[in-house]
């Protein structure tokens, strides 16, 4: 078990050397492609420091080619500097109806012609059939992909004529598209643009189909649908000093969805004593617009419900009506419910507080809970309590400026969790691998644009090139285990 997960790891590590702006190559993406993706392999070899472990790398290479065939034969035409493929300019893989397309820079047609044949083991036979500017490439007799001087494509479609009018870029291209321009804006070291506008029409209909069979028959699924179908999104991964985010951003995201969001107000973050902070979260919330946007979904779910659930979710629509302004919570170090340690600051209106809460009485002074419920408890700031003389606040509420939703974790408690947690054997590489966390937090705009941020105590370093060191001298000093 210990030698496989090693080897998936350094598998990886080989993916990413390979897979390496409109170009020749990059025609043969549709501007109706259902899903793009980009890996840009210059920016992450760079931000990777990987040249730094030159010789370590080179031992490591050593010890994988004795293991497998296949990985040596893909190994020596790395080595060679002639596999034909130019990996400094970005990989692409592409969603065509049902079928995904990988897309790569051809820099020598010969070279990777040979590359691709050297490939061949004694269960994997690859085969390259010229055909005037195009070449075939089969793998066992079955077509898998196609190449011209300037690019490559596999994919899983067996048919000649749709890779040659692929490769004779015969359809609208996706860069210079309204599509190619919004991943343009926002791509970053890797990038997934999702465009549900290009699903085909039978795809639409299977997907709307599986959704009423897990949703049932509820007023309102037939607008949710037509708002799914508008959507774009794109999404990017980037490597940054002491910092790594994935963010989302949506196009034609519906108005009456976003109207549902405010904006935090960061002075109550503030106000949250960050000795001992764990996690935290914030939300910015008009509930009487949430309401009427879910309104008949929520009366639809309430008629499947029996008579003490419905009235549980009676309870808690009253309290979402009358929500409006930023709630936050807050768990410390050391929980204890007698204190305000753990908040849950409901901004509920005072006037309509006590039809849904019953209060706890002088011995609880911030703790409410939903009439009935016997079970549940929020600890409220309703009462009037305040952090205002707090002397040690939460220092990052500037970083939720502009969101209607934040989160924030503490990685350097949950690290040493995972530390005690970790077998013995390994116990001293997970403390290594994970010294550099310092926290992680979630932001979301009010147009629904989400960004999931990773931290590190040291922001002099780019994250990659933290994680690429640490992976690279761990599988260094395992070798013998191989």
């Amino acid at each position: 078990m210990k030698k496989f997960y090693l080897k998936s790891l350094l598998v990886c590590v080989l993916a990413l050397l390979l897979s390496s702006c409109a170009e020749e190559y990059t025609k043969v993406i549709p501007a109706d492609a259902i899903a793009v993706a980009e890996l840009d392999v210059k920016s992450i070899l760079k931000k990777s420091n990987l040249g730094s472990h030159e010789d370590k790398l080179k031992d490591i290479l050593n010890v994988l080619k004795k293991e497998d065939k296949q990985l040596r034969n893909l190994i020596n035409v790395i080595e060679s500097g002639q596999s034909g493929v130019d990996w400094l300019k970005p990989a692409y893989m592409f969603l065509d109806g049902e079928h995904p397309y990988l897309v790569l820079a051809v820099d020598n047609k010969k070279d990777l012609e040979s590359s691709i044949l050297s490939l061949s083991t004694k269960y994997d036979r690859f085969q390259v059939l010229y055909d005037g500017e195009i070449s075939w490439i089969e793998l066992d007799g079955e077509l898998i992909g196609a190449l011209t001087k300037s690019t490559l494509i596999i994919g899983d479609e067996d048919s000649r004529s749709i890779y040659r009018n692929m490769l004779e870029h015969n359809r609208d291209p996706f860069f210079g598209s309204e599509a190619g321009k919004l991943f343009e804006k926002h791509a970053g070291d890797a990038t997934v643009l999702v465009n549900m506008q290009a699903v085909p029409l039978d795809i639409k209909r299977e997907l709307c189909r599986e959704l009423e069979y897990e949703l049932g028959d509820i007023d309102g699924l037939d607008d949710m649908y037509d708002q799914l179908f508008e959507l774009q999104a794109v999404a990017n991964l980037k490597f940054e000093k002491g910092k790594a985010s994935v963010n989302l951003y949506t196009e034609n995201m519906s108005d009456d969805l976003t109207n549902v969001c405010g904006k935090i107000d960061t002075d109550e973050l503030e106000q949250v004593p960050a000795n001992d902070l764990i996690g935290l979260m914030a939300l910015s919330l008009n509930g009487s617009r949430t309401y009427e946007y879910m309104e008949d979904i929520l009366n639809a779910v309430r008629r499947e419900l029996d008579y003490e659930d419905r009235e549980l979710l009676r309870m808690l629509v009253d309290v979402l009506k009358n929500t409006n302004g930023t709630g936050v919570a807050s768990i410390s170090g050391e929980i204890d419910v007698d204190e305000p340690e753990v908040l849950c600051l409901l901004p509920v209106s005072k006037r309509k507080v006590t039809d849904v809460l019953d209060y706890l009485g002088e011995d609880l002074p911030y703790m409410y809970r939903l009439v009935g419920d016997t079970e549940h408890a929020a600890i409220t700031n309703i009462s009037g309590y305040s952090y205002g003389n707090v002397s040690n606040g939460f220092e990052n509420a500037s970083k939720a400026k502009s969101c209607c939703a934040y989160c924030y974790l503490n990685l350097r408690p949950v690290a040493d969790w995972i530390v005690r947690e970790s077998s013995r054997e390994y116990r001293g590489d997970v403390s290594v691998a994970l010294s550099s966390l310092d926290y992680a937090d979630f932001k979301l705009d009010e147009t629904f644009g989400m960004s999931l941020n990773l931290y590190l105590t040291d922001d002099s370093d780019n994250v990659l090139a933290v994680v690429v060191d640490k992976a690279v001298n761990f599988v260094y000093d395992h070798l013998s285990d191989f």
